[in-house]
């Protein structure tokens, strides 16, 4: 996945997390429920409480950079 890729991803997350989960349609839901397996599938260790557009940047980012994250060393919550 490239980084625009996940940027609008994280994006459409952001904005489904903002209005509710209940308006998606069919399609939107599959699309978020396979997000959730893909993003819990990378990183079982997963903080099930954070947003899912922040968990999909983080596993994204891991991803491309073969498990070092420059986010290990803050305790900073990252959102897009």
């Amino acid at each position: 996945m490239s980084l625009i890729s996940a940027l609008f991803l994280c994006q459409w997350l952001r904005s489904v997390e903002r209005d509710g989960f209940e308006n998606l349609t069919e399609d939107e839901e599959k699309i978020v429920s396979l997000l959730k397996d893909l993003i819990f599938e990378a990183d079982p260790d997963a903080d099930a409480n954070q947003p899912l557009s922040t968990l999909l940047l983080t596993v994204w980012a891991d991803a491309k950079n073969d498990g070092v994250s420059i986010w290990d060393g803050t305790s900073l919550p990252i959102s897009c």
